[in-house]
């Protein structure tokens, strides 16, 4: 299915991400050991997933088929295991900032229905240039909600290290840049 390329590939950008959210969370943040399996795993997991769109893009645009059902695959199995994961932390309060009052803020609501919509976007029109920014545009507004009041507050960020909504945000803000681009030098 997968060859050692893409396998190894692959193992490079989960391990740089988990590195990045591990620093970031663990030694910088207020994240336990004992939640590497699912909080940083998770955001590993969603930083992996915006950086992989990169390889699919390029899979889409050279119309290497065979590619390109490897890397939606990929993605497809990383979303399923962002959004089991989400959920989980969420049902059990572990992301606080989605809680007051012990109820879900509307920011938490958002952000949950922006991951689904993202996610049916995914799924079902990922087919043209126009579907594909309509996809990051609702990526974008779905990190925004998650992470928008720490992203203008370095002095708050974990080691001075950016968020990694913030980090993905700025990456899909390229993403659309170079699609952009290459839809106008095919016209």
């Amino acid at each position: 299915m997968f060859d050692i390329k893409q396998i190894l590939k692959f193992s490079i950008v989960f391990v740089a991400c988990f590195t990045y959210s591990f620093v970031r969370y663990i030694l910088f943040g207020k994240v336990e050991l004992k939640d590497i399996p699912t909080v940083i795993v998770n955001k590993s997991v969603a930083f992996t997933i915006v950086i992989w769109l990169f390889f699919l893009l390029k899979s889409y645009l050279s119309n290497n088929q065979e590619k390109l059902k490897k890397d939606l695959k990929l993605i497809q199995s990383l979303i399923f295991i962002h959004i089991f994961l989400s959920l989980l932390l969420i049902g059990t309060h572990q992301i606080t900032k989605f809680y007051q009052n012990n109820s879900l803020t509307f920011t938490a609501n958002m952000s949950i229905l922006l991951g689904l919509l993202t996610q049916a976007t995914f799924f079902t029109l990922f087919n043209n240039f126009r579907q594909i920014l309509l996809f990051s545009f609702l990526l974008k507004v779905h990190l925004a909600f998650i992470g928008y009041r720490n992203w203008l507050t370095p002095e708050n960020w974990n080691g001075g290290m950016p968020p990694i909504t913030l980090l993905c945000f700025l990456a899909l803000f390229l993403f659309d840049v170079y699609i952009i681009r290459k839809k106008k030098s095919n016209n």
